[in-house]
C-alpha cells in the first residue's frame, strides 16, 4: 500500500481514516483517523482532531491530538489544542497554545521514577548497620577484658 497525499491547494472536509501514511500538504477541516502516521507539511494547514500512531505537524494545527506513539512539532510549526502522547519532540521555534498530556490511564503499570538509582540508601544503611555491628563487638571486648582483668587483680 502506497502512502495518502493531500496536495497543497486542495481541502478536504470530513471524517479521513487511513491505513498508511497520510501527508497532507494542503487542507484538512473534520476528524483524521490513522492506523499509522500523520504528517502535516509545511504548507498544511489541519483543524481536526488527530488520532494516530505518530504525528508528526510542520505546518499550522488546530484542533487535538492523540498519537499513540510519538508526537514531533518542527521549528516553524503553529499548534493551537491539546496533545496527548506519551513521547513528545518540540524543535526550537515551534509555536504551542495548549494543553499537554503524557500520562494515559490506560497504562498496565504507573510510570515509576527511581529516585535513588545508585542505590545509596540502602548501601548507606548497611553501612550504619556494619558499623553499629563492629561497634557493638568493640563494646563486647572491651568488656570482657574489662572483667578478666578485674579478675586478675
Amino acid at each position: 500500500m502506497s502512502d495518502s497525499i493531500i496536495v497543497n491547494g486542495n481541502k478536504v472536509e470530513g471524517e479521513i481514516s487511513a491505513k498508511t501514511d497520510l501527508h497532507i500538504e494542503g487542507e484538512v477541516i473534520g476528524e483524521i483517523r490513522s492506523e499509522a502516521s500523520v504528517y502535516i507539511a509545511e504548507s498544511g494547514i489541519v483543524k481536526a482532531d488527530i488520532h494516530a500512531v505518530n504525528v508528526y505537524i510542520s505546518g499550522k494545527f488546530n484542533g487535538s491530538v492523540e498519537a499513540t506513539e510519538f508526537t514531533h512539532v518542527y521549528s516553524g510549526a503553529i499548534v493551537k489544542g491539546d496533545i496527548k502522547t506519551p513521547s513528545l519532540e518540540f524543535e526550537r521555534g515551534a509555536k504551542f497554545l495548549g494543553t499537554l498530556d503524557m500520562d494515559f490511564e490506560d497504562e498496565e503499570e504507573p510510570t515509576t521514577i527511581d529516585l535513588d538509582p545508585d542505590n545509596t540508601e540502602k548501601l548507606e544503611n548497611k553501612e550504619d548497620k556494619e558499623d553499629k555491628e563492629e561497634e557493638k563487638s568493640i563494646t563486647s571486648s572491651r568488656s570482657y577484658f574489662d572483667r578478666k582483668k578485674k579478675s586478675q587483680q
